[in-house]
């Protein structure tokens, strides 16, 4: 019999002795090589939690942002509000170069509410999923996400050992700490064996056990219960613990100004490269598409530059902005979203997407480290955020013979506008997909699943769709047309058993 066996490393085992306030925040960086699916490095932003002297930082004192033509066609002018709400707290954030506790504790530890007329709506409110997927483009990642870690998990003798550490930092100090937002967390470990990947799973002590912006739209997946009715009031206080540690102007870093940036007419020729304090603080700015529907109109910003040459010093910059550091975007799926399997726990388009850290600079060698160090780093700009506006169709296997079990009918999250206050929840508008919605559902080999070849299809009105079968993947037959009008179908293949295999796809005529 396999057994398991977790041993805390160096900073697991410090961590019970540095909690000061009961507060910390994690980094977000590029993968380091070990961090493989296995062993579940997985999120949204497309990286990993980092060291705290590694950071990786946005460093510019101003930020330009833009809205791309198809997101204020899809959803209008609340879309762009929405958004822009979500900006408002980090655009009125004070000064963090020198912020101290008092400064923190002005921040809620708790910015999670729930609305329940948008949960039962299974709407995701847009406002909070771009404030997550911001606060992971300025660098921070899920805090109760990555608590603990595992760095390896090796088998001897039958038993298997995991490296469990930590990656979650204590404000002001950046030593290890188990806590987020005053809650405490301890680890068990999941390893279910392959191909499913390994875990140290954060068991918070207390609830809620999500507190922060950076970890809003780290849930495993957009069909987790937790996420359709939840939004931010604003940042919390742990989010604004790590924007501080890495904006802090005692912070000092190489780093090399954009290409996009210039001298100041008049003035010595730029120093490009080097070692820079935090900014302390980012102005967001917003950039329009050009009117002549290609391209932006460019902004120009000018800033003064503070380094160290090797004593402080300052410089006049110009920087010309061509395209937004962030564009904000919407994805028309190319089909829509569904469950494949009973046991899968269902499949679909992520609600928000974002371009990845891959691009993000590593100066390690120029901060005098010694590669492979991970950073710090500098994040560089053309980042995405697009937000998928396909229309909320579900699919879904049954297990069993009979109306499938109440959650089953539930429809897959869509994008929302709502907050606490009096105005009902409002769905955004959905596009259509870009193309045919066409998709194997599932393969259904003889013996294998019970019933065979038993779905359920929900259609929203005005839509028609038609479920095809196949032996072989290339030749389709048509079992069943669904209309709208006609409500919820359950479609049966009585006829699958008579093959060794069967698969299963829609389309919509």
């Amino acid at each position: 019999m396999n057994r398991s066996l977790a041993l805390a490393g160096l900073l697991a085992a410090t961590v019970s002795v540095n909690l000061p306030r009961a507060h910390a925040f994690s980094l977000l960086g590029p993968f380091e090589t070990w961090m493989s699916s296995r062993l579940d490095y997985e999120t949204l932003a497309g990286g990993g939690p980092v060291r705290a002297e590694d950071a990786y930082r946005w460093n510019l004192p101003v930020l330009t942002y833009g809205f791309d033509p198809d997101f204020v066609a899809t959803f209008g002018e609340a879309g762009v509000k929405a958004v822009e709400a979500a900006i408002d707290p980090l655009r009125g954030l004070p000064d963090l170069g020198g912020a101290d506790f008092r400064l923190l504790d002005e921040f809620p530890t708790q910015p999670y509410r729930v609305n329940f007329s948008a949960q039962q709506g299974r709407l995701v409110d847009l406002r909070s999923v771009a404030l997550g997927a911001l606060v992971q483009h300025l660098g921070l990642a899920s805090s109760e996400r990555y608590v603990w870690c595992l760095r390896s998990q090796v088998e001897v003798g039958g038993i298997t050992y995991f490296n469990v550490f930590s990656r979650n930092y204590a404000p002001l100090t950046g030593t290890p700490s188990a806590s987020v937002n005053g809650i405490s967390y301890t680890y068990r470990i999941s390893s279910p064996g392959a191909p499913e990947p390994s875990d140290a799973v954060e068991v918070a002590e207390s609830f809620p056990a999500r507190s922060t912006a950076a970890g809003f739209n780290d849930f495993p997946g957009d069909l987790t219960p937790e996420m359709p009715g939840s939004f931010l009031t604003g940042l919390s206080r742990d989010d604004v613990a790590g924007l501080a540690w890495i904006w802090a102007t005692n912070r000092i870093a190489w780093e090399e100004l954009p290409s996009d940036c210039e001298a100041v007419p008049g003035s010595p020729p730029l120093v490009r490269g080097a070692r820079r304090p935090g900014v302390g603080r980012i102005e967001w700015r917003r950039q329009e598409p050009a009117t002549s529907g290609a391209g932006w109109n460019p902004v120009v910003v000018t800033f003064t530059d503070r380094y160290l040459n090797p004593e402080p010093a300052t410089q006049a910059v110009v920087r010309t902005v061509v395209s937004p550091d962030i564009v904000f975007r919407v994805a028309k799926s190319r089909y829509r979203p569904l469950y494949l399997l009973p046991s899968s726990g269902g499949v679909s388009e992520p609600l928000v997407s974002e371009t990845d850290t891959s691009r993000w600079i590593n100066r390690a060698v120029e901060n005098d480290g010694i590669q492979p160090a991970l950073g710090p780093g500098q994040i560089t700009p053309g980042a995405t955020i697009t937000f998928n506006a396909s229309p909320a169709l579900t699919w879904q296997p049954l297990v069993a013979q009979g109306p499938p079990p109440g959650p089953q009918w539930n429809r897959l999250p869509r994008l929302g506008i709502f907050d606490g206050g009096p105005v009902p929840p409002t769905p955004l508008p959905t596009a259509a997909p870009e193309a045919e919605c066409l998709v194997v559902l599932a393969a259904y080999r003889k013996g294998r699943y019970e019933p065979a070849g038993t779905w359920v299809a929900e259609a929203r009105p005005g839509e028609t769709v038609r479920i095809e079968y196949s032996t072989d993947l290339v030749h389709w037959a048509t079992g069943a047309e669904v209309p709208a009008e006609a409500g919820s179908h359950v479609v049966t293949d009585l006829l699958a058993d008579r093959s060794a295999a069967r698969f299963y796809r829609v389309r919509q005529p």
